[in-house]
């Protein structure tokens, strides 16, 4: 149920919820101080899934008491912090929760810092964790000497967004990993690859800076020239692949810098970046994977509505990756189509048979599908397939 700011100008709302002995889900947008002490002064119980966005300048600490009323039976629990932005700055709250949270399982903070001590000790039984700061580069977490090898994150198997997460002691159990925050150096890169290679990770997010088609590389001598940064497609992607045997779903995020694309076409975005000497080669090692996604930057020619011709290139990829079953990809902020196709080996179901169809699966490896199939396709692949249940409350994290 959402309520949409009308907790402290209608506080029938609120009562009427109150006595609704048998509500698990509630969803409040765009509160403000009167409405969280309306909140407070009105008591909602005995939620399983609460997602509050703050509209207004606060301190967050009270937002989390009013999860606390909730605090023995909470299971999943989103909450952004979104003022008005002042001076070019967001603002950034701090939360430090006094009560435990025994059964909290999902756990998501927009532009909220909190110390990994104070996660530890509200949150025992976390299993995903998602935190993420609107242009924050720097750490989220400060560890006092001596500190992390005190902490515990014993059920902790799913991470998202900000690149600090990977400092958190959590690596043997480590199931999902998306950072959301563009790896813009080598110092970065490496720091996830090692995050990586200590995990049994089985969904990988990543966003990495690599080199457009006509960048030059860095100077360097011939021998160090696949090692200078930023790498080509190709190197990156085998590198990626080298630390990830178990993954079933796999997106990775290509970004070029201040290069753009104007003088290529939507395809030759694609190819560079996937096809040309075959960079997802490695890729066909993994033989778990399932659903591979790719973000590729394109050209801005207000050509937006012209929908590109990709089959041959999925055509192409499936042939490269025989094992792969799902295959996505799209070029962010440049022109708006998005593309989802299936190995045609996957049998077409029953209701979307007809001879057009299975004419389209004799001539080519991939057939395009719907969005709708291919988010089916991630919920099983990213998250069923770890043993985790995805978000109750809001939005997840397919895009």
């Amino acid at each position: 149920m959402d309520v949409e700011r009308r907790g402290e100008r209608e506080p029938r709302i609120l009562t009427t919820l109150q006595q609704r002995s048998h509500l698990r889900k509630l969803q409040f947008t765009d509160i403000g101080q009167p409405d969280v002490n309306s909140l407070l002064s009105t008591p909602i119980s005995n939620l399983r899934c609460l997602q509050i966005t703050v509209a207004d300048f606060m301190d967050v600490g009270i937002v989390f008491e009013v999860a606390g009323l909730s605090a023995q039976t909470l299971e999943e629990l989103s909450i952004s912090y979104t003022p008005p932005v002042e001076v070019y700055e967001q603002e950034v709250g701090n939360g430090n929760p006094s009560l435990t949270f025994p059964h909290l399982q999902r756990l998501s903070l927009l532009n909220i810092t909190m110390a990994a001590p104070d996660i530890a000790r509200a949150f025992p039984h976390l299993q995903h964790l998602k935190l993420v700061v609107w242009g924050q580069s720097e750490p989220l977490f400060l560890f006092p000497s001596g500190l992390p090898s005190t902490i515990s994150f014993p059920e902790l198997r799913s991470i998202a967004g900000h690149s600090g997460l990977m400092a958190l002691p959590l690596h043997a159990n480590l199931q999902r990993l998306r950072i959301d925050q563009t790896i813009t150096s080598k110092d970065m890169f490496d720091e996830a690859l090692k995050t990586m290679t200590a995990s049994p990770l089985t969904s990988v997010s990543l966003i990495i800076r690599t080199r457009s088609p006509v960048e030059k590389r860095p100077r360097a001598r011939a021998a160090q020239a696949q090692d200078t940064w930023p790498f080509s497609s190709s190197t990156m992607i085998s590198k990626v692949a080298s630390c990830i045997p178990r993954a079933q779903y796999l997106e990775l995020g290509f970004n070029w810098g201040r290069f753009r694309a104007y003088d290529l076409s939507p395809e030759a975005c694609v190819e560079s970046a996937l096809c040309l000497e075959t960079p997802c080669a490695p890729l066909a090692e993994l033989k778990d994977l399932r659903y591979a996604s790719f973000t590729v930057p394109g050209p801005r020619d207000g050509a937006e509505n012209i929908r590109p011709n990709m089959q041959s290139i999925f055509d192409g990829l499936f042939h490269t990756l025989p094992n792969v079953e799902h295959l996505s990809v799209r070029s962010k902020g440049m022109y708006q189509h998005r593309f989802h196709y299936r190995h045609k080996t996957n049998n077409v179901s029953s209701e979307s048979a007809d001879p057009a169809v299975s004419s389209l699966a004799d001539e080519h490896s991939a057939i395009e599908t719907t969005s709708k199939e291919a988010l089916a396709a991630y919920e099983h692949y990213s998250w069923e397939a770890t043993g985790l249940k995805g978000w109750c409350v809001g939005g997840h994290e397919w895009q």
